[in-house]
């Protein structure tokens, strides 16, 4: 690569394979600030502010020029090339165009990111030959010889994002048996940082696996005497469950082998999800000869997420001669902690301890121990986090846990190698399949037509598509088509899905995710169920809100983790179909009238700008006036694409827009769509 960057160490420059000396420290500190924020345009005053704080002399809008001139020698460029090259000049800022993988920093960033999928892709070898390369990149402390008032914060920064990764490196590595290597990875880190009591109960795991149990336990010791003198707090359940399977080890005993099951039946008239059936079913087959397996089944509300685990727990218990164990974690009045689930399974596999420990850690020690040597399969359902599932997680080879969650669980998947299977709608050759078992074949070409609206209009849930069928089967002899006029007005098609059983159920089951929203992801959720468009980027949806670009990626990354909102490629985020339908329900007298239409205002004023920027630009124009910072695009090519990619967003907001009397902004928004 002609041009790399190094941030994470003293700070290099390298331009086709020759270091390139950098200058006076100042330059130094604009090029790894802009280094930091590669691909991304950052104006001048940021820079400033970021390089001299409070120290900026008068002559500071100068200096950086005359630094900036300097370092596009350095990469190659000439001085005064500022409209094209590796260090361009765009509006009142500077945009250092070069690719992710020119600055080692970004690089380990996305190195990280394919490391964690290629492990929840089953694909172990290739993770942890990511991760490896990851760690490579790393030659001391970053931006070691910058000061500069952004260079501590990024150093935090990147220090906690090597931290993370080691501990999942770390995990990995424990789980394929690289024990030497997991010691030599988490030892240094551990060394730097001896209060991470995460690091340290992953050390006590990893020398423990190499039979140096008596280093584990003085380890521990240590940093649970260096927590207490330096904190004054007892050690986290992390390093005491680490020290109490240090303890199991010691003493694991023998145990019989009872087959015990359970679980519910089998749920009648399943149909469909066979490619994830046979993907989980394979990896059940391979459970007795690897670790622990561990299965997320994923989806939005009303998509099947019970059913689907429970036809996977029938089809695959044979491989648990153990036992298959039920365990209702959040779904009733009945659901269980993790105390009490872990009680419930001692209880069927019998020899529990006696008396039962009041410290959860212990309990799980003597659960583990119960449990190690034998194949079982634990169904833990609807769980809320993770903190309810790890003390449920049996040690040894041979088990699996197969956990459904209105939540993604990343955590699951980062530090426990969990696989994570997401459900959606049914595939409209499955719903249709589904609805004919249900209500008959159609018989002629106008039955089909309407039976294909029934599954659109019910989105492909399996509930909702039960329930539409039995409305259908009570509306005879008017049937489909009568059934159909009622389903057609999104919230009120909810409310007669919803009406079809006494006491009602699919609102219930849509909208109960809602209730463990936080503040700021609920209130954004009811203002995008208020718009029109079905998919924003953060910034057009901070216009929404009113809010900060990171608090309001902050809400939309909560939403997208309980399946609320998805995420969507070039950095957007998708609500639509039945999520709009159940938000608008939640959004239902949490305003008075004029919030919602604020907020719409305030969206449509902001693809207003966008849209006189864009066309500024493409025409060859500066953006003037307020529009100048609006939005910023890095060029003509970026604001081009841009309007391809909102074309759809602009129609609906223009009439919208003229809805609301908003003129201006819909004269504008219509002349972005020609």
């Amino acid at each position: 690569m002609p041009v790399l960057i190094g941030l994470l160490g003293p700070l290099a420059l390298r331009v086709n394979g020759r270091e390139v000396p950098l200058g006076p420290p100042r330059r130094r500190a604009v090029l790894g600030y802009l280094a930091c924020r590669a691909g991304s345009t950052t104006t001048r005053h940021d820079v400033v502010d970021a390089v001299w704080g409070e120290r900026a002399p008068t002559s500071v809008v100068g200096n950086l020029h005359t630094h900036v001139s300097e370092l596009r020698r350095a990469l190659g460029t000439g001085a005064d090339d500022g409209a094209r090259g590796l260090l361009r000049t765009v509006g009142s800022g500077y945009l250092l165009d070069v690719p992710e993988d020119a600055v080692d920093a970004l690089r380990f960033q996305r190195l990280l990111g394919e490391a964690d999928r290629a492990g929840r892709d089953g694909e172990r070898s290739r993770a942890l030959d990511t991760w490896r390369a990851a760690f490579a990149l790393w030659r001391g402390t970053p931006l070691a010889d910058v000061d500069a008032p952004y260079a501590e914060a990024e150093r935090t920064r990147l220090d906690r994002l090597r931290v993370v990764a080691a501990e999942r490196f770390t995990e990995a590595l424990l789980a394929s048996g690289e024990r030497a290597e997991a010691l030599a990875v988490v030892t240094p880190v551990s060394d730097e940082h001896p209060l991470d009591q995460r690091l340290a109960a992953l050390r006590v795991r990893a020398l423990a696996a190499g039979e140096r149990r008596g280093e584990a336990a003085a380890h521990f010791r240590r940093t649970r005497d260096l927590v207490i003198a330096e904190l004054g707090i007892d050690p986290d359940p992390v390093l005491r469950r680490a020290h109490a399977e240090l303890l199991v080890a010691e003493r694991v005993p023998a145990t019989d082998r009872t087959a015990v099951t359970r679980l519910p039946d089998a749920p009648a008239g399943f149909t469909g999800r066979e490619t994830e059936l046979r993907t989980l079913e394979d990896r059940c087959a391979r459970a007795g000869h690897e670790r622990l397996t561990v299965c997320v089944v994923g989806g939005p509300p009303a998509v099947g997420k019970t059913s689907f685990a429970l036809r996977l727990a029938h089809r695959v218990r044979g491989h648990f001669p153990d036992g298959a164990h039920f365990l209702p974690m959040d779904g009733s009045a009945a659901g269980l902690g993790p105390r009490e689930a872990i009680l419930a399974v001692l209880d069927a596999v019998g020899g529990g301890p006696d008396p039962v420990p009041d410290d959860l850690d212990e309990l799980v020690g003597a659960y583990r121990s119960r449990l190690a040597g034998r194949k079982v399969l634990l169904v833990l359902d609807d769980a809320r986090g993770v903190g309810q599932i790890r003390p449920l997680l049996p040690t040894g080879s041979g088990s699996m846990v197969l956990v459904t969650s209105g939540s993604r669980l990343s955590g699951l998947s980062a530090r426990d190698g969990a696989l994570r299977v997401s459900l959606g709608p049914l595939p409209d050759d499955e719903a249709l399949g589904l609805i004919g078992a249900l209500i008959g074949e159609p018989r002629d070409d106008a039955e089909r037509a309407a039976v294909t609206e029934l599954v659109g209009l019910c989105a492909g849930h399996p509930l909702a598509l039960r329930l539409a069928a039995e409305g259908v089967l009570a509306a005879r002899p008017c049937g489909l088509p009568d059934f159909l006029s009622g389903l057609r007005d999104g919230r009120n098609g909810l409310r007669v899905l919803d009406a079809v059983r006494a006491g009602g159920g699919l609102i219930k089951a849509l909208t109960r995710p809602l209730r463990d929203l936080g503040p700021d992801p609920a209130e954004l959720l009811a203002l995008l169920s208020a718009q029109p468009c079905t998919t924003l980027t953060a910034p057009a949806a901070a216009a929404l809100a009113g809010w900060e670009v990171l608090r309001t990626r902050r809400a939309l990354d909560a939403l997208a983790d309980g399946y609320l909102a998805d995420w969507g490629p070039r950095g957007r985020y998708r609500l639509e179909g039945w999520s709009r339908c159940y938000s608008a329900l939640h959004a239902e007298g949490a305003f008075t009238d004029d919030v919602p239409r604020q907020a719409e205002l305030r969206l449509v004023a902001w693809y207003a700008r966008a849209v006189r920027v864009a066309r500024s630009l493409v025409d060859g124009r500066a953006p003037t006036g307020d529009d100048a910072d609006a939005v910023p695009f890095a060029g003509p090519a970026e604001a081009l694409d841009w309007s391809t990619l909102e074309r759809d967003n602009l129609v609906l907001l223009a009439r919208r827009a003229a809805e609301l009397g908003a003129e201006d902004a819909a004269r504008a928004l219509e002349r972005g769509v020609r």
